[in-house]
């Protein structure tokens, strides 16, 4: 838990939740919102809550899914908290929120603050009661009754857009709608690659009409199940950050405008942490050998399950051994759990078992259903090389 009870003059609460910003986020975050109404032409009362405390509030629910009514008694009122959350998204802050962090991590990895190819996709969420019925639809594909969310992101996975509608909704149709957005906020977008779904009339009128190419990234011929395709697994990663996000499980909002700027805090919560995150410098001392380290994790493994099955191991002999053997005398219990495992020991090792016949005939019973092979051993022993 955010254990942190350090205090300053934004905030009048102690920092306690993982989803509280810091003060670095803060930072970023703080000159994008929108003017006080006190401080306006307009006029207004001033505001009583300090504004990281409601934003901090927008992220607890958004990361915990619960409802408005259900913040914590540190936060701000629920009804202060929706009302600046219901303002954001009316003078488009979410999208300013949204985009800021997005072109400093680009710019900060050497690109264009603009991104001139992306990936698009789209993913079937099952909505709640209160989504309403005449902005939900069932995809007979997927075979879930909800809504549809069309997203876009650039090559490193940042999120440019996001155009949720019924479920019913084709992908082509919906990113028609999507696209149209896109030429408006990203002109230097001429290249999306997307999966065949998107094949057909839409890959000429998007040329035509909005001068983007739409490059479809098929399956590889023979796949079977699921695999990681290409530049198309980018989005597919975004959507599984996304949904890690509870309120993103499921779609709770009445209207799909409101589904999209839950997914759009989503995306900001990522991109601010990824931004203000602080990497190590990887030195030569801390990259340790991967060979090496997977050896030991193998002797580590082996060694432990021979442990805890009750298995002795002999000391080690002086001279060098090309090969490692272990004497073993272990129960017929045991045996039978360690036949069970597919991988308890390293493919170089040699099994020396020393037990009764029992044991020894369901070692060679089991021993016909998998690759060991039983040898004979000069004391009557069986020795059994494992995979």
């Amino acid at each position: 838990m955010y254990t942190t009870t350090a205090q300053d003059s934004s905030t009048a609460r102690p920092r306690r939740y993982p989803t509280d910003t810091t003060d670095a986020e803060w930072a970023l975050i703080e000159p994008l919102l929108p003017t006080p109404a006190c401080e306006t032409s307009s006029g207004g009362h001033p505001e009583q809550h300090p504004r990281r405390d409601v934003v901090d509030a927008i992220r607890y629910v958004i990361d915990n899914g619960c409802k408005w009514r259900g913040l914590p008694a540190d936060f701000p009122p629920w009804q202060t908290v929706s009302g600046f959350y219901n303002r954001c998204s009316r003078d488009n802050v979410v999208l300013a929120l949204r985009d800021s962090p997005r072109e400093q991590i680009r710019t900060r990895a050497g690109r264009h603050h603009q991104p001139s190819a992306g990936i698009i996709d789209s993913q079937s969420v099952r909505a709640a009661e209160t989504a309403g019925r005449d902005t939900r639809g069932y995809d007979a594909g997927k075979k879930v009754n909800g809504r549809k969310r069309h997203i876009t992101t650039d090559t490193l996975g940042l999120l440019l857009g996001v155009c949720v509608t019924g479920a019913h909704v084709t992908d082509r149709r919906g990113a028609e709608l999507l696209l149209r957005y896109l030429r408006t906020t990203q002109q230097r977008l001429s290249l999306l690659r997307a999966d065949a779904g998107y094949a057909g009339r839409l890959i000429t009128w998007a040329d035509t009409a909005l001068g983007i190419t739409l490059h479809i990234v098929r399956k590889i011929t023979g796949q079977i199940g699921s695999q990681a395709l290409p530049r198309r697994w980018v989005v597919e990663r975004t959507l599984s950050w996304i949904t890690q996000a509870r309120r993103t499980v499921r779609d709770y909002e009445r209207l799909p405008a409101h589904s999209e700027t839950v997914i759009n805090w989503a995306a900001i919560t990522l991109m601010t942490r990824q931004l203000t995150h602080q990497p190590r410098s990887k030195t030569a001392t801390q990259l340790p050998d991967r060979r090496a380290t997977a050896r030991s994790r193998a002797r580590a493994g082996s060694s432990g399950l021979l442990r805890a099955a009750g298995w002795r191991t002999p000391p080690r002999s002086s001279g060098r051994v090309r090969t490692s053997s272990v004497t073993v005398t272990p129960s017929l219990k045991w045996l039978r759990r360690i036949i069970r495992s597919d991988a308890w020991l390293p493919a170089s090792t040699s099994v020396m078992i020393r037990a009764a016949p029992a044991a020894n005939s369901a070692w060679q019973h089991a021993s016909t259903n998998r690759l060991a092979t039983p040898l004979p051993c000069a004391d009557g022993a069986s020795a059994i090389h494992s995979r």
